[in-house]
């Protein structure tokens, strides 16, 4: 151990800083002075092979050749060595290249954190075997088509969830709350919706009579809403438009006509007008 590092071990943290700082100054000058001439590989070499932690990093700091940098980030001896060359990579292909290739996940995590490959980020968010490595690959994950294919095809719940959470692509979100296997993830993606071309598809076509249902609670065409409460086959849905209508003279229509106890009393309680509520209880039979 360095005098240096002696006489820092028992300081307060602020002076031990203070050292550090002084120690890269001198360093830097130290390869100032006697790195005149050196190559650009004689500097990579001094880097990943001194001793001297403040030497090795003061080479980092005077490289810009970024192929040596992403040499130094996999194979110098000193990890703190390896993460400044991390964080000094801007060429995206090595960035890729050690976030790929790196085992240890302090180098693995600060290559990740600088990539913008949208399609190698989804990968990692969804195979990285660290946490860490898929929570940092999903905060730069923002492609929408990548990150529906996160939730599709995601096994674990804190990484959908990050990535439902940035969706807001009204198609992607109908994809989910038609698509996903987990009810919890289609109800939240029609609770999103507000699309008014997009509800009505769902409200017409979706298979599952959740999604349908949800889709016409979310309606605002009164016409449409209308055409649901009094034409479709499914009393669920009928009872869903029902309670959206604000037609008094068809709620009224459907509380006499409709075939579905539940249907009829949803319109019943629509009703606010007292002369066709008393015209119902006079008429009726049902009630």
């Amino acid at each position: 151990m360095s005098e240096q590092r002696q006489i820092g071990a028992g300081m307060p943290p602020n002076e031990r800083r203070g050292i550090g700082r002084v120690a890269t100054v001198i360093a830097l000058l130290f390869l100032a002075l006697t790195g005149c001439g050196r190559s650009p590989k004689q500097l990579a070499q001094i880097a990943m092979k001194d001793r001297d932690f403040d030497v090795c990093k003061a080479a980092v700091l005077k490289l810009e050749d970024q192929t040596l940098l992403a040499e130094i980030a996999q194979k110098a001896d000193n990890l703190g060595v390896r993460q400044r060359a991390v964080n000094k990579l801007d060429d995206q292909s090595l960035l890729a290249r050690v976030a790929t290739e790196e085992n240890d996940w302090h180098v693995h995590r600060d290559a990740v954190e600088k990539l913008t490959d949208q399609a190698l980020l989804a990968k990692m968010a969804v195979e990285d075997e660290d946490s860490d490595v898929r929570q940092t690959a999903m905060k730069n994950l923002a492609d929408q088509p990548l990150l529906a294919k996160v939730i599709m095809e995601g096994e674990r719940r804190d990484i959908c969830k990050a990535a439902f959470d940035k969706l807001e692509d009204p198609a992607v979100l109908a994809r989910i709350a038609v698509e996903h296997k987990d009810e919890v993830f289609r109800e939240a993606a029609m609770r999103r919706l507000d699309d008014q071309s997009i509800l009505t598809e769902l409200a017409v076509k979706a298979e599952d009579v959740g999604v349908r249902k949800a889709a016409v609670a979310k309606l605002t065409d009164q016409v449409l809403l209308a055409k649901f409460a009094v034409e479709d086959e499914d009393w669920r849905i009928r009872v869903a438009a029902v309670r959206t209508l604000e037609d008094q003279a068809r709620l009224a229509q459907i509380a006499v006509g409709d075939e579905d106890d539940e249907v009829r009393k949803a319109a019943l309680t629509k009703l606010e007008d007292q002369s066709l509520l008393a015209r119902i209880a006079g008429e009726d039979g049902h009630w």
